[in-house]
């Protein structure tokens, strides 16, 4: 027997399903029979701890060498089982010319040569002191590989900053085995890279 008002677009009941870790049969499987009113409480950053967000934060300069790349890694180790996602990312070129930068995502192992503390680097006391991701830099090598994903490749006059994010839809999500990276393609190129980013575990059904 057909049901009223049946949801025959099955990919919503299978989200409910894998947001909420529910098993058995559909858990929706019509739509309500009548209006019904409803009144959104607002919800911020300052509640995302209720969710098992973590916030954290970092501005970083890298000082250019000369005949060297200046970059900036963000990488999730393997086996975390801790997702991040990036919601404010800025570039600035702090040199004394124009240049071209370059951000990339994709999986790797490695980290650059320079290691940054982010003990904390928390961005609400409630959470984590410190986050899951390294932070590294370089400035000290002719060349720095590019990871899979190409995501901005901005050129900035000298003195001058872009923002990577700018809506939620462009928020970046950084799994475990991946990392964001920001990289000069000039010589002696001197940056800043300033981030705003939250973690939480991965919960079972978002592993597969």
């Amino acid at each position: 027997m057909a049901i009223y008002n049946e949801i025959l677009t099955g990919r919503y009941a299978r989200m409910l399903q894998k947001l909420f870790g529910m098993k058995g049969s559909v858990p929706t499987k019509q739509l309500a029979g009548e209006i019904t009113t409803t009144i959104n409480l607002f919800s911020g950053v300052e509640l995302r701890y209720l969710e098992q967000w973590d916030r954290f934060g970092l501005a970083l300069q890298v000082i250019g060498v000369a005949a060297n790349v200046s970059g900036v890694r963000f990488r999730n180790p393997v086996g975390s089982n801790v997702i991040a996602v990036f919601e404010s990312l800025l570039v600035a070129n702090d040199s004394a010319s124009s240049g071209d930068y370059f951000i990339s995502l994709g999986a790797i192992a490695a980290d650059l040569a320079s290691i940054s503390s982010l003990v904390g680097s928390r961005l609400d006391p409630r959470g984590r002191n410190a986050p899951t991701l390294i932070v590294t830099s370089q400035a000290t090598t002719p060349s720095i590989g590019f990871l899979t994903a190409g995501i901005a490749r901005p050129a900035l006059l000298s003195a001058s900053t872009i923002p990577i994010i700018l809506t939620e839809n462009q928020e970046i999500t950084v799994l475990p085995g991946d990392a964001l990276q920001v990289l000069s393609f000039n010589l002696n190129s001197s940056m800043d890279v300033s981030a705003v980013w939250r973690e939480r575990l991965l919960e079972e059904s978002e592993r597969t």
